[in-house]
């Protein structure tokens, strides 16, 4: 693995960087340009207020934008699977990165659990979902993975001290009562917990080095066992990753297909609209409304070719 001036196998790191963009640019790098036939990196990473979506998912299906737009928050797409998730600095992001025939979720997720709860017996478990809870109860923790040929990337979260009023309604939809059909992979709602309800000393650099120790033992590595610190921006090609997730046909475009359904009443009538959405673009307009009017045809034609964003995040 070279890279740092490093050739050890086993390797912590952390982010300087608060920006969610700048970290999922980081690895993505790493899947590009490291090898991980013989390597296990850690990386420890929080952020700044924000929702991310799974690769697979519907934006307008799982955030309030129009919130997100007013609070001055930013919406991302991750390049791995699976569910909707708010982030802010009272949230600890974890990856761990292998090569695909190392890969093991159980095995990184019950490290974890050992980690924390050896220093503060905050009872976590790991669920038959792969999600760790606490006190069998409350959810701190989902997991998502990437898996190449033979790389594979596993981050998951710990939530610490973040803000639960914003998580729950960022991840509460405007617009979910008038999407019909989505092929879009659905979130699940949890009910959660900080851990600091439950044990106030636990902070997020106390906590990256608890599980950095856990790690280490876990591959015993006697020595040289540091947590690095790193500014991902630093690194030749990280920035243009960045931008390519920064693009509004990366986060809205590559949106699965789905309908649009919508009636309103009116005091003269009713309205109803349905089109599809096709990489966030809108296609096939239909609009029926119960007053006479020339102008539907031009209406409709008018919509199509424009944005989704602009109807559904108001």
């Amino acid at each position: 693995m070279a890279w740092a001036g490093a050739t050890r196998e086993i390797v912590v790191y952390k982010s300087l960087s608060n920006d969610v963009f700048t970290n999922l640019a980081f690895e993505d790098w790493v899947f590009k340009n490291l090898n991980l036939s013989h390597a296990r990196i850690l990386f420890f990473w929080r952020n700044t207020s924000c929702v991310v979506i799974g690769r697979h998912q519907n934006p307008w299906k799982e955030a309030n934008l129009h919130l997100l737009r007013n609070r001055g928050m930013t919406l991302v797409r991750r390049k791995s699977g699976g569910g909707a998730v708010y982030h802010d600095l009272g949230n600890t992001n974890c990856t761990i990165f292998s090569s695909r025939q190392d890969y093991n979720r159980k095995r990184n997720l019950q490290l974890i659990c050992d980690a924390v709860n050896q220093k503060w017996k905050v009872n976590l478990q790991r669920n038959k979902k792969d999600d760790i809870i606490c006190k069998d109860k409350w959810k701190v923790s989902g997991s998502s993975a990437k898996l190449l040929k033979d790389l594979a990337c596993h981050h998951f979260t710990l939530l610490l001290n973040v803000n639960l009023q914003n998580l729950r309604q960022l991840l509460t939809s405007s617009s979910e009562a008038c999407i019909r059909e989505s092929r879009a992979t659905a979130s699940t709602p949890s009910d959660v917990i900080n851990l600091c309800n439950i044990e106030p000393s636990m902070n997020y650099n106390d906590v990256c080095s608890v599980i950095a120790e856990k790690f280490y033992d876990v591959h015993q590595v006697d020595l040289n066992r540091w947590v690095i610190d790193i500014d991902p921006l630093t690194l030749p090609g990280v920035m243009d990753i960045k931008k390519e997730l920064q693009e509004w046909n990366w986060i809205y475009g590559k949106t699965p297909k789905f309908t649009v359904q919508n009636t309103k009443r009116f005091s003269f009538g009713d309205a109803h609209l349905s089109m599809e959405i096709q990489q966030g673009i809108i296609k096939n307009v239909k609009l029926d409304i119960s007053w006479r009017s020339d102008d539907l045809p031009a209406i409709c034609k008018a919509m199509e070719g424009k944005r989704v964003h602009t109807i559904l995040a108001h």
